[in-house]
């Protein structure tokens, strides 16, 4: 799995997340707090060179740089489709600890990715081979976060065990009726 290097898991993780974006029509605000970097550098909610993070956090820097749409019935200009965020979504990003940002990603991101899965109506070897992409992709992204571990210990991501997006992706899999 690579980082949009034309495998389709890391397309699927893209294009999942970019969708995901438009359809709930995640606000700007948002986007920005989930993009934000640590005063040192890197990412608060990415792992480094993750297989996973990676087309995830360009799907955001993506949705981030959208175009307007002008509806000429209407006369108004959109940028997305849907909504926004639920307020408690949108406040656990905007206004939550570490800890809570990265649990409302996660339910993000998994939705987003399982929402997807099921559209491509994969058979059960394919789904198979989803979920043994993303789990050695975990590994990978796990492993990127040691050795950022190592070289700053201070780092933003320091405090957490596991991955949001990578446990979000391999959640996805696994969730009934998919």
């Amino acid at each position: 799995m690579g980082a949009l290097c034309g495998d389709p898991y890391s397309r699927t993780v893209f294009f999942a997340v970019l969708e995901g974006l438009y359809e709930d029509g995640v606000s700007t605000e948002v986007v920005d707090a989930v993009l934000a970097r640590h005063p040192k550098g890197g990412s608060l909610h990415f792992v480094p060179v993750c297989p996973i993070c990676t087309p995830t956090e360009y799907a955001f820097q993506v949705y981030r740089k959208r175009p307007v749409f002008y509806r000429a019935k209407i006369g108004t200009e959109v940028d997305t489709f849907g909504d926004g965020l639920p307020a408690g979504e949108r406040d656990a990003i905007l206004c939550g600890g570490p800890a809570e940002r990265l649990k409302a990603i996660h339910g993000l991101v998994q939705g987003w990715i399982a929402r997807r899965l099921e559209s491509l109506r994969l058979t059960k070897e394919e789904r198979e081979a989803y979920t043994a992409a993303f789990e050695d992709g975990r590994k990978r992204g796990m492993n990127s976060l040691q050795s950022a571990r190592k070289a700053d210990p201070h780092m933003a991501y320091a405090g957490e065990k596991a991955c949001a997006v990578c446990d979000a992706a391999n959640g996805a899999c696994k969730l009934p009726g998919r």
